[in-house]
């Protein structure tokens, strides 16, 4: 009986991580989709220099918070705690003329940071 309990336990783990998985796959995706345009078009801003095609990146995902900036998790008075651990972030790569970038896109503010990797 214990087996059979502990096997439904595991099962029942097992699918709330599948759909867990399968519902932030989804939800990154769409809002990739929907930000993608307005995060090229900051990135192009942002970047003047020519032979970089932020429209079509070679790669594009979501991250939570900017991890390039300079707060720590326990400072949470400090003005850019929520750009460093909460806001969401869509991450765009490309290739330059002087190799690849990458365009850090803060979806809540509205503006982008270019980084050469």
């Amino acid at each position: 009986m214990r087996a059979l309990v502990l096997a439904l336990a595991v099962l029942a783990g097992v699918k709330v991580w599948y759909q867990n998985d399968v519902f932030r796959d989804a939800a990154d995706m769409a809002v990739a989709a929907a930000y993608s345009a307005q995060a090229g078009a900051a990135c192009r801003k942002v970047h003047h220099a020519g032979g970089v095609d932020w429209s079509a990146p070679q790669n594009l995902h979501l991250v939570a918070g900017n991890s390039d900036l300079p707060v720590q998790f326990w400072q949470v008075d400090h003005a850019l705690w929520k750009a460093r651990f909460k806001n969401p972030y869509l991450i765009l790569t490309a290739n330059g003329p002087e190799g690849p970038l990458t365009c850090a896109y803060d979806i809540t503010g509205g503006q982008a940071t270019i980084a050469q990797p």
